[in-house]
Formats: C-alpha cells, structure tokens, sequence
C-alpha cells in the first residue's frame, strides 16, 4: 500500500506519507464503500479519523505511557470512494495533511478545554465523564469511520509478571471503529520485534452486519485482508 502512494506520483517533492495514514486511507476506502454498497448509509461523503499522538506537536518527551491523543479527520468524497485504487493516493495524502494541519497552540487549547470541561462535569456530578469524550464524533448516524493505531506499540516485547505475551487483543465496542494492534511475532523469532518490525497487523472493526458481509466481500480488502 505505501508502494503504491509512493509511486503514484501525487506526492510533491517533500511531501510523505506514513504507514499508517496509508493504512487508514485503505480501511476508511473500503468500510466507506461496503457500508454504501449495504446501504446501511444513504450514499455521500465520509469522514476519516485517525488517532494521532499529541506528543510532538505539544512538546512533550516522545517516551512515556498514556500518550494524548487526537483524532484528526479527513474528509473523503463519494467519487473517492468509489474510485478504489486510483483514488486511493489521493486520499492516503489528505489523511496526511489533516495530521499535520493540527499546530502546537491549537491543541494545547483543545487540552485546556478538555480538562475544563471534564472537572465541570465530575464537579456537578455527571456518571462517567471520560464517556463524553471517547469517540463522540463517531455518532452511529453519521458516514464516518475512526481508527485507532497501536501498531507502533512493542507490546510483545512487554513482561507483565508471567513472561511476554502470546497474543494481544483489544476490545471494540464501537461501530464504525477499527483497533489496529501488532500481530504476535513469529515462533522463530526469539528476540521480541519493535514496534515497526511485526509481519502482520490485526485489525479489530466492528461494523452493522450487512457492512461487514459487504467489506469481506470487498474485492481490494480480500487481496490484503484475511478473517481471524
């Protein structure tokens, strides 16, 4: 996939996508059309978010646990949808510059006035209040599709007390939500990989019913895609 964005020639020089962005391009594409093709959604536009860490942008140190995150997002037309793989590099380079769109200043206030309205909510007595902000934008009515990515994470490389682990999973409980976690690592391989090194990814979506027929289906998503 980054292959094909890279020679697709729609990057200007200087220009460069990352895997994941390609990789949420590609997912954003295909549940977009399976959900259209299901008629599960009126057929439009759709929006792609895709977690980002706030690390760098605010400044912080790049090593730490409980990284901020944001959800960049990234608007796909229903001709880009429909386009599948020549519309594909267009869209892996948007997901891109929607990331890079997001300054220093911007989401230090956007931290300012998550923290605000959090301790307003726990204050006044609201149940739950992180609930308000996970995910909201990802409204079961709206054409929109959100990614989280904790590919990078070298999870298989952690010791929790009872030696490294043969498999990480993660729970879903949103529809029009993709977890992206590493696939375990090799029988082989006797030194745990890197958050860049796994052979595999495991993606965990959760889609209507009729969406997730039409994504197996997906003639792009099978050439890549295998069910668990």
């Amino acid at each position: 996939l980054h292959s094909i964005v890279k020679d697709s020639g729609v990057l200007a020089p200087g220009e460069w996508v990352s895997s994941n962005n390609v990789l949420a391009a590609f997912v954003g594409q295909c549940v977009a059309r399976a959900s259209t093709e299901a008629q599960t959604y009126a057929v439009g536009d759709w929006t792609v978010f895709q977690s980002m860490d706030m690390r760098r942008p605010l400044g912080l140190a790049l090593q730490g646990l409980g990284s901020p995150l944001m959800l960049a997002q990234c608007q796909m037309s229903y001709a880009e949808i429909e386009g599948c793989q020549a519309e594909f590099p267009f869209i892996a380079k948007r997901v891109r510059q929607s990331i890079s769109k997001y300054t220093g200043d911007y989401l230090q206030q956007a931290m300012d006035w998550m923290h605000c309205t959090y301790w307003q909510m726990a204050q006044s007595g609201v149940n739950e209040p992180w609930r308000r902000f996970w995910f909201t934008a990802l409204d079961t009515n709206r054409r929109a599709v959100g990614l989280s990515f904790m590919n990078r994470i070298p999870i298989y490389g952690a010791d929790f007390g009872a030696g490294r682990p043969a498999m990480a999973r993660s729970f879903n409980p949103r529809v029009n939500y993709v977890i992206v976690f590493p696939g375990p690592p090799s029988v082989e391989n006797d030194a745990p990989p890197s958050g860049k090194d796994y052979s595999e990814l495991h993606l965990y979506v959760t889609l209507e019913t009729r969406a997730m027929d039409a994504l197996l289906a997906d003639k792009s998503w099978a050439a890549l895609c295998t069910l668990c």
